[in-house]
């Protein structure tokens, strides 16, 4: 009975090891709704229209830089650490100058309020990476599974 259980396979399955990621990507996409919900009607209160507009551009901008991220990890989720890594730093930089852009381009721009844009922005982007952490963190996902 002893070499019977020692000469069990063990392997971690591919749902499993998905888990966290898309829990955290889950999370995040139900934070930046919650957020641009809340943020969208109380500057639509404080401001109007433009206050309206600055707050779903806010949380659209965080909301898609954040999500970029995670959604890369699963997409490269079978590459080597070396490979993920150089993936995921690349479409971070990619990010950073796809965001400068939009910023400069907002920049001439008057038909949002650009307070409320960037309260929006850094609560959701705060609140976002909160809800991934704790998604990830929470989330129970077995090291290995007996081969049957």
């Amino acid at each position: 009975m002893k070499s019977e259980g020692r000469s069990k396979k063990f392997l971690v399955t591919d749902d499993d090891s998905n888990k966290p990621l898309r829990r955290a990507l889950f999370f995040g996409v139900l934070t930046v709704l919650g957020v641009a919900v809340v943020g969208t009607i109380i500057a639509g209160i404080v401001v109007g229209k433009p206050g309206v507009w600055g707050a779903l551009m806010g949380a659209a901008t965080a909301g898609v830089f954040t999500m970029i991220t995670v959604i890369v990890g699963l997409a490269t989720k079978n590459l080597s650490p070396n490979a993920l890594f150089g993936v995921v730093m690349g479409s971070w930089i990619i990010k950073v100058f796809l965001l400068i852009g939009v910023l400069l381009v907002l920049k001439g721009l008057d038909f949002y309020d650009r307070p409320s844009f960037g309260i929006v922005l850094v609560v959701s982007l705060v609140a976002i990476l909160i809800a991934e952490t704790l998604g990830v963190k929470n989330t129970k996902v077995p090291y290995v599974q007996t081969r049957s």
